[in-house]
């Protein structure tokens, strides 16, 4: 579950905290390094931010920093790829609906590096290497991310524009944040 409710209530700097407690913990989860790849929060950021190396499946990312202590550490971790990103993504959104996970597939597939195009194929692609968690992404898609009216899109709005300040025209912004997700839950399930 997510800690916040909206965008707006989410402290400046946590990223930079979750980032220092990555760098904390990395070093003594040597022995499983290879089994592990980040998801989550700091995935969606690793993956929406330019000068990621794509590969398919886990990419790579550089994490530096001070670690809680405050020593500055640097290290390369494996970040999930966008595609099982978001089946991880819609399968935690059919069990909790939070607006944070509606907002992390806006967030994943409109501002991935390579593209939303190739964030949606990554994710249809998925189907074809049998990812167990796809029928239930896709059934999340159709249930909550078809309709402006649907919870996903609702949610992913909420989150975005709720405590904001200084939102000229909330009414519009909301209903193009909506008409987003909406377009981005059709794409991803091939329709258009």
């Amino acid at each position: 579950m997510s800690k916040f409710a909206s965008f707006a209530e989410y402290p400046p700097r946590s990223l930079a905290g979750a980032e220092a407690a990555l760098l904390t913990a990395w070093a003594s989860l040597e022995r499983f390094q290879d089994e592990l790849v980040l998801v989550g929060g700091l995935a969606v950021k690793c993956l929406t931010k330019p000068g990621v190396g794509l590969l398919p499946g886990p990419v790579t990312t550089v994490v530096e920093g001070k670690d809680l202590f405050g020593v500055a550490q640097k290290t390369t971790v494996p970040v999930s790829g966008i595609g099982a990103l978001l089946v991880l993504k819609l399968n935690a959104f059919a069990g909790r609906q939070q607006p944070k996970d509606a907002y992390d597939i806006l967030l994943g597939v409109s501002r991935y590096v390579d593209g939303p195009e190739a964030a949606i194929a990554s994710f249809q692609a998925e189907a074809a290497a049998k990812n167990r968690g796809y029928g239930r992404a896709a059934e999340t898609l159709r249930r909550h991310f078809f309709e402006a009216g649907q919870s996903g899109p609702l949610r992913s709005a909420a989150f975005a524009l709720e405590g904001q300040t200084g939102i000229e025209d909330f009414r519009t912004r909301q209903s193009q944040i909506v008409e987003q997700v909406v377009t981005i839950g059709r794409a991803l399930i091939g329709e258009r």
